[in-house]
């Protein structure tokens, strides 16, 4: 079984994830992991799938939309942290807010495994999902306690862990 990332993107327009997700099951893949969005007036899909037929760039005829596929190697990340945090940020929009959640989380060595971020009028609001392994889970409420008072943002904090799943 051989894996690949999609990625496609195009003028926002319904049917785009059915024509997409029709070719992939037609093809015979399963879709293991997925992050569709609208950004503006442009649709993004990224999706992580498995097949054993070969599937190429040249498989998606879709009129104005842009299509990569990329096959990667199959990684064992069960060995990961047992409990990721989800952090939510909720503030006026300004520039930086991204920049400076993410430097704090790679000084502490922290791993961002999805980030999701929306512009409501004036209110910017940005969740993402971490990876807890060398850090407590005080140390990052500690930090980003700090970090929302120079942001002038809430920042709020919840730990989802493997075994309670």
């Amino acid at each position: 079984m051989k894996k690949y990332i999609l990625t496609a993107f195009g003028k926002d327009k319904p049917g785009i994830v059915a024509s997409i997700t029709e070719i992939l099951y037609k093809k015979g893949a399963n879709i293991e992991d997925s992050s569709m969005s609208r950004l503006s007036g442009q649709f993004v899909i990224m999706l992580l799938f498995t097949s054993e037929n070969p599937i190429s760039k040249e498989d998606f005829r879709l009129e104005n939309i842009e299509v990569y596929i990329n096959q990667v190697e199959d990684e064992d990340i069960s060995k990961g942290s047992t409990c990721n945090v989800i952090i939510s940020i909720y503030g006026a929009d300004k520039a930086g807010i991204v920049y400076k959640v993410s430097e704090l989380l790679a000084w502490k060595n922290i791993n961002i495994t999805d980030l999701r971020t929306h512009k409501l009028k004036d209110i910017y609001i940005m969740l993402m999902e971490v990876e807890l392994q060398d850090v407590s889970l005080s140390s990052l409420e500690k930090s980003l306690k700090e970090l929302s008072k120079e942001l002038n943002v809430d920042i709020s904090l919840q730990e989802v862990c493997k075994e309670v799943l």
